[in-house]
C-alpha cells in the first residue's frame, strides 16, 4: 500500500497521474518496489492501480494503457529479490454498470482484459476495489485465461468487490472450493 503517499514524497503532484511515472519517472517506481522489499515486503503492486482505459482517459492518456501497465510490471519485477512476489494491480475504472452508468459489461470486460494483458509478467494479478465488476465480467476474464493459472503457470487471480465481508464468497462463487490457486509457500 501507499504508493500514491510514496510517488508523492518523489515528485507526483496531487492530481497527477501515478501511472505516468512508470515512464517519466522509471527510477522512482523502481525505487518504490525496492524500498518496500528492503523493508521486509514479501510482495508488491505494481504501480498499476488506475490504468484501465477508463481513468487514464481522465487523465488525456488512453492510448497508453498498454504502456503504463507493462513498464509497471517491469519496473517491479526488476527489484524483486528471489523468492518474493509482485502482484499486477488493478484497481477500480470509475465507472458503474448499466443499468447504474453508462458502461456495458463488454466495454468493462474489453477495459480490464486490456489492462491485465498489458500488465503481465507479475505472479499473480490483484482486481480490487471493483465495486461495479459483475460476477459474470470475473467470470469471461477467468474462461479467457487472464484470471487463472491456465492463462500462465503458476499465475492465479483474485477479485474484490471492495466488500471484504463478501471477499471469500465471491471467490468461491467464482472458482469454486478448490479452485483457487495459492502459488506462494505461506
Amino acid at each position: 500500500g501507499a504508493t500514491g503517499t510514496y510517488l508523492q514524497q518523489h515528485g507526483l503532484e496531487p492530481g497527477g497521474c501515478p501511472e505516468e511515472f512508470n515512464v517519466s519517472h522509471p527510477e522512482v517506481v523502481r525505487g518504490m518496489a525496492r524500498d518496500y522489499f528492503e523493508a521486509g515486503a514479501d510482495m508488491v503492486l505494481t504501480n498499476s492501480f488506475g490504468g484501465s482505459r477508463f481513468m487514464q482517459k481522465k487523465y488525456g492518456y488512453a492510448d497508453r494503457v498498454a504502456e503504463f501497465n507493462r513498464l509497471a510490471a517491469e519496473h517491479a519485477k526488476s527489484q524483486a529479490p528471489e523468492g518474493h512476489y509482485v502482484a499486477g494491480s488493478v484497481g477500480p475504472t470509475g465507472e458503474f454498470l448499466e443499468p447504474l452508468g453508462p458502461v456495458s459489461e463488454g466495454e468493462m470486460y474489453d477495459a480490464l482484459a486490456e489492462q491485465i494483458a498489458a500488465v503481465a509478467g507479475p505472479d499473480v494479478t490483484i482486481i480490487s476495489t471493483q465495486q461495479a465488476v459483475a460476477r459474470e465480467v470475473a467470470r469471461r476474464l477467468e474462461l479467457h485465461g487472464l484470471l487463472t493459472a491456465g492463462g500462465r503457470e503458476g499465475r492465479a487471480g483474485f477479485v474484490s468487490t471492495g466488500d471484504e465481508t463478501r471477499f471469500r464468497t465471491q471467490l468461491d462463487t467464482l472458482w469454486g472450493p478448490g479452485g483457487m490457486i495459492y502459488p506462494f509457500p505461506w
